[in-house]
């Protein structure tokens, strides 16, 4: 059952985006009812503002509040067993962020996980005046899950242009990959092809595996392009998921086992279901997930028989316990 949670959130919106001064965010979660209680941060300009020219890197360096709040949410929940982590994934992005050409989309139908959800409670709770598109940016350089859906009418796009043909990627057959001594090849060609196209973006948005795969294997511009809100894949050309009357990119499972390198002996990485429950992921990129993954990229490229793992294989696999 998804329970909506909703508050007004004041922030500077996106250029992409409308003009509206009230933010409204819900939250898809579990059982709890409890709201976010995103505060204010300051006003919000009646204009679309430009990227931030300034670097607010000091926002979470300051000493977190510790109150009846924190205390209850870190007493009450077994999902903290890693909370922020320090940064160990080598990636120039999430080492610095260019906070001064990037673009936030704060406006929408915000959908998480409750993993992710009880550690935006907290940050809010012990941060209260950190805006809410610095969480974001928290959510993805830590492997959570984030997903903000956003309505079409907010998104500034050449609609009443001229029509722009639909890319031949939306409608093409993702053929499976065939296990063959030129699979590592051919997985890491098509790999990155894939997390080229507009709508990759959302592999980063959903966290855990795919998001390392894809900072992994991706362009240096896909952290920015999760933050930008939906490509023109969903908006001109309706590849899409739906909350309502809002909309985000939308991935096939074709292309989850693509990234997942699934073949019809094993795979390179374990498939989502095996991913969620496996005892050494806590809702966050840590230092041994991160072991773990130079690793595997490890046997992938120098011991080749071993790179491809039946499912059998990582359900018994120290990785999931």
């Amino acid at each position: 059952m998804h329970l909506r949670s909703q508050s007004s959130i004041h922030h500077s919106p996106s250029p992409r985006h409308g003009t509206s001064s009230q933010d409204v965010v819900q939250v898809a979660s579990g059982d709890d009812t409890r709201p976010l209680s995103y505060q204010p941060s300051g006003p919000m300009p009646c204009e679309s503002s430009p990227p931030m020219q300034t670097a607010p890197l000091d926002w979470m360096k300051s000493f977190a509040l510790d109150n009846a709040i924190t205390r209850h949410i870190i007493i009450n929940t077994s999902a903290l067993t890693s909370f922020c982590s320090p940064v160990c994934v080598p990636h120039p992005w999430i080492r610095n962020p260019e906070f001064h050409v990037l673009h936030f989309i704060t406006r929408g139908h915000l959908v998480v996980s409750k993993k992710t959800e009880i550690r935006l409670r907290l940050w809010r709770a012990q941060y209260p005046d950190v805006p809410l598109w610095f969480l974001a940016i928290q959510c993805l350089t830590r492997g959570l899950d984030w997903r903000l859906f956003v309505h079409p009418n907010q998104l500034v796009s050449p609609m009443h242009g001229p029509l722009i043909p639909r890319p031949p990627h939306l409608d093409a057959l993702s053929k499976p990959l065939v296990y063959n001594p030129a699979l590592l090849e051919t997985y890491e060609c098509r790999t990155r092809a894939l997390l080229c196209l507009p709508y990759a973006r959302r592999f980063v948005t959903m966290g855990g595996i795919l998001w390392r795969i894809a900072l992994h294997y991706g362009p240096p511009s896909l952290l920015s392009a999760a933050l930008s809100g939906p490509s023109t894949d969903s908006y001109m050309h309706y590849h899409v998921d739906h909350a309502g009357p809002h909309i985000d990119d939308t991935v096939t499972q074709a292309d989850i086992d693509l990234l997942l390198g699934v073949t019809s002996k094993g795979s390179f990485w374990p498939t989502l279901d095996i991913w969620a429950k496996s005892q050494k992921w806590h809702g966050e990129w840590s230092v041994e997930n991160e072991s773990w993954f130079q690793e595997r990229l490890r046997v992938m490229h120098s011991l080749k028989k071993e790179a491809v793992v039946k499912r059998g294989q990582w359900i018994r696999s120290t990785f999931m316990w």
